[in-house]
């Protein structure tokens, strides 16, 4: 237990490390409000019906797959945003009893897990692939919906990787 203990604390301390010193972009943090998050229950709902197209991060807390993702899934909202047949959300799964949901519906093994829950009843699609890249992710979305992402009137790979060297030169 003292082993299993110091294994989560030095795993805490390089997660928060990494969150200290990845760039926190103004691009992400003035759009960030455009992921909704949705709780279990809300979740749980919308398994039975939905009246618009839901693409959904299941993430859990300390992971650092789950914080390199936000910048992508971010601007994925932001494609998303003025589309209101499609809602971009979030699923955070802390504890034993969230991660069994995720799996249980999502089929979540690893985190995070992203998938599209289409309108009406239909299925359920995962983003089975490990790239996590703004395009990988919005072709994902087109697949799940069935019609292409809206265009952005500003180049994402140009703002994020600006944003980056901005960051790296602090």
């Amino acid at each position: 237990q003292e082993r299993d203990a110091e294994f989560e604390r030095a795993r805490r301390a390089r997660s928060e490390r990494h969150r200290m010193t990845s760039p926190a972009t103004q691009t992400h943090s003035a759009v960030s409000s455009a992921v909704e998050e949705l709780s279990r229950d809300q979740v749980a709902g919308l398994l039975s019906h939905r009246d618009e197209t839901i693409l959904l991060l299941a993430e859990t807390t300390n992971c650092r797959w789950c914080d390199e993702v936000q910048p992508a899934w971010t601007a994925v909202a932001v494609c998303y945003a003025n589309d209101p047949t499609v809602r971009v959300c979030r699923l955070k799964c802390e504890g034993n009893e969230m991660k069994q949901f995720a799996a249980k519906y999502f089929r979540a093994k690893t985190f995070p897990t992203i998938v599209a829950l289409p309108t009406g009843k239909g299925p359920v699609y995962r983003h089975a692939s490990s790239d996590r890249s703004v395009a990988a992710l919005l072709e994902f979305a087109e697949e799940a919906t069935g019609r292409s992402a809206p265009t952005l009137s500003i180049d994402v790979r140009k703002s994020m990787n600006a944003n980056y060297g901005a960051a790296a030169t602090k």
